[in-house]
Formats: C-alpha cells, structure tokens, sequence
C-alpha cells in the first residue's frame, strides 16, 4: 500500500498541530510526504514528478490547516496545475488516470468544532465547506474517503489540544494502517 501525503502548510515551522502529526506521519512505511510549500515555494509545480507519484499511490491524502473556509492556496495552484486535462480528467476514459484512486482529507481548524455544525455561527457544516474538494475527486472519478479533522487551537488549553492531536494522529495512522 503506497500513501502519498501532500501537505499544504505554509510555516509548518510555527504550526503546533499540522507539525506533530506530519512528525509522526512521515515515519510511517509506505508514506510519501510532498510538503508543497517547502517543494514549490515559488508555485512551479513539478507536474511530471506529482502525477508520477500519484499514480503510484493507493491512498492520497491531504493535509492542511483550513484558511478562510478552504485549502491553503498552493493546494489550488497544486490541484490546477497537476489534475490536467487528459491526466485528472478528459473526454475519454484514458485521460482519468487516477481513476479509482482513493482520497482522504486530513484537516486542523482554528475553530471550535461546534463551529462546523448545523445552526452554528457560520451557518455551514464543515462537510459543506469540504463540498469543492469532494468535487474535485468526483471529476477525476476518484473514491472520497471523507475527512479526519481536529480543531481548537488557539481556544484550548494545551491539555485538550494535545489530546486532540493525539486523537486526530491515532486516527490518520489507523486509516492508513487498515486501508
């Protein structure tokens, strides 16, 4: 089973959640770990080497801290430069190259989780706000695999954030593990 992990933080540096599981992640066999922002600072994505390693892999995640209700831009630049006609989608069936393939979302937000539901303040479910992202794997007919996500920081104590991270670790390495 091939992973490959691409990360979509910008100062992973000063990131307290995304660095501990991408810490502990990255040590796993079989996971590939593309740090996007550390590979493509200037935003000219290797598009050969991304669709060669995506095309290797059975599982394809995505881990990154939510910006605004969405991915960090260089999972954009990423997503518009790699998934192109004839490799993410096309007029034939050939041109879907990671058909099948199986993708997770991997998330942190700066909001508490009672954000992310109906009747909250934001007025959107974090499953409605991935909706883009699902679409995405929709169109190049790969399988979405839904999302882990951990949320909290800056309004936990460092206790329940650990835990959360913890929690959201245990959870990314048994879905690796079992898949």
């Amino acid at each position: 089973m091939n992973t490959l992990l691409l990360l979509a933080h910008p100062n992973l540096e000063s990131s307290i959640s995304n660095r501990r599981i991408i810490e502990t992640i990255s040590s796993l066999k079989d996971v590939e770990v593309h740090s996007l922002y550390n590979l493509y600072a200037d935003k000219k994505i290797d598009v050969a080497a991304e669709q060669e390693s995506l095309v290797k892999s059975d599982l394809i995640i995505f881990q990154f801290p939510m910006f605004w209700f969405s991915a960090p831009p260089i999972l954009k630049t990423w997503q518009d430069q790699v998934l192109s006609p004839g490799f993410g989608f096309g007029a034939a069936q050939e041109d879907f190259k990671l058909k099948g393939k199986n993708l997770l979302l991997s998330i942190t937000t700066g909001g508490k989780r009672e954000k992310y539901h109906v009747g909250n303040s934001y007025n959107y479910t974090l499953d409605e706000t991935l909706r883009p992202l699902q679409m995405m794997v929709n169109y190049c007919k790969m399988t979405y695999k839904g999302y882990i996500q951990s949320n909290g920081r800056p309004f936990t104590e460092k206790e329940d954030l650990d835990k959360e991270i913890i929690n959201h670790t245990e959870k990314l390495i048994a879905f690796i593990k079992d898949f």
